[in-house]
């Protein structure tokens, strides 16, 4: 089964799209309570009330809409750990792990402020890894603080990533306050543009008023015994693919180190922008899903075929259990 994501990109294309599919079903058929998806449709400083709308009249076309975005961001988060080269050789497993963990909890397979937010930050982070092999990277740094600011204004405990992009930035770059200021001025440019248009339009004072900064802790936990399976799934997982790759660390060049000091930094900052849902796991947990889809990837990678095979199936077992079996 792991062979297929390792074949041609048709092949390979095909096998995600059926494990997509196979794994998204039930949630398609059983779609989660409007009151799971906590405050999904609301931004910052925008509320996208046809999304609440869409939802409540055609759940199943709204999931199957969601899914379809969720593939195209696999394919992005498996085309940046191949183009940083992440891993010793190619595949399609960062996309199958995303899948994967996306379907653990049902409310992150749907598309939700906080899943823009995440995808936006990963970007970014894409961008910042890759800025060692930049000779005029200005321009990127102003694109990574332009989306990092975007994020902001989907999901605003997303700010965070501001400091975090910003220490990238250091990392893979020398000290430069030309770079510096790009990054600033690209994090202003979409809160500037926001500003100019809500005055311009004459909602600068409800703008104002309707800020929306999601800042709540969690009250309450969906599905208990989901949640302790996840959990256990998780740090199970987690464990297993940061060994796999310290077995692999003196392989890897010092420059790929680097990414992967990164991306430990961007689970970090992730878990704590997760944090901030008044339901646990909520919707802003999404935001584990690309780093964890890496480390789990890496676990799927190891040298050992047969304990590859047995994580794929033990992590899609455990999916199966979830969504049929244990309510």
């Amino acid at each position: 089964m792991l062979a297929l994501f390792r074949k041609n990109d048709i092949t390979a294309l095909l096998g995600l799209c059926l494990l997509t599919l196979f794994c998204k079903l039930h949630i398609l058929l059983h779609p989660p309570a409007l009151s799971e998806l906590d405050a999904f449709h609301q931004a910052t400083v925008y509320t996208f009330t046809g999304w609440k709308s869409f939802y409540n009249s055609n759940p199943f076309l709204f999931g199957l809409l969601s899914t379809v975005v969720l593939v195209f961001m696999a394919l992005y988060i498996n085309y940046v750990s191949v183009r940083e080269k992440m891993f010793l050789r190619k595949s399609y497993l960062p996309a199958v792990a995303f899948i994967l963990f996306t379907s653990l909890v049902p409310s992150h397979s749907f598309l939700g402020t906080p899943m823009i937010a995440s995808f936006l930050c990963w970007v970014a982070l894409g961008k910042s890894i890759g800025l060692a092999q930049q000779a005029k990277p200005k321009k990127d740094i102003f694109h990574i603080g332009f989306l990092a600011a975007l994020a902001m204004l989907f999901y605003f405990p997303s700010v965070i990533f501001f400091l975090l992009l910003l220490l990238l930035i250091v990392f893979f770059r020398p000290l430069a306050l030309q770079e510096l200021t790009a990054y600033i001025l690209g994090y202003l440019t979409p809160i500037y543009l926001t500003g100019i248009i809500a005055y311009i339009t004459g909602h600068w004072n409800s703008l104002l008023r309707h800020i929306y900064t999601h800042i709540m802790l969690p009250t309450k936990i969906i599905h208990p015994k989901q949640t302790i399976l996840v959990g256990i799934i998780s740090i199970c997982v987690l464990v297993y693919g940061w060994f796999e790759y310290q077995q692999q660390q003196n392989r890897l060049h010092i420059s790929i180190r680097k990414k992967w000091n990164a991306l430990g930094m961007y689970f970090v900052a992730a878990a704590v922008a997760g944090l901030f849902s008044s339901l646990f796991p909520g919707q802003p947990w999404v935001f584990l899903a690309p780093p964890f889809s890496i480390l789990l990837s890496q676990a799927l990678q190891s040298r050992k075929e047969k304990l590859n095979i047995f994580t794929f199936y033990f992590v899609l077992l455990a999916l199966l259990l979830m969504q049929w079996v244990i309510k």
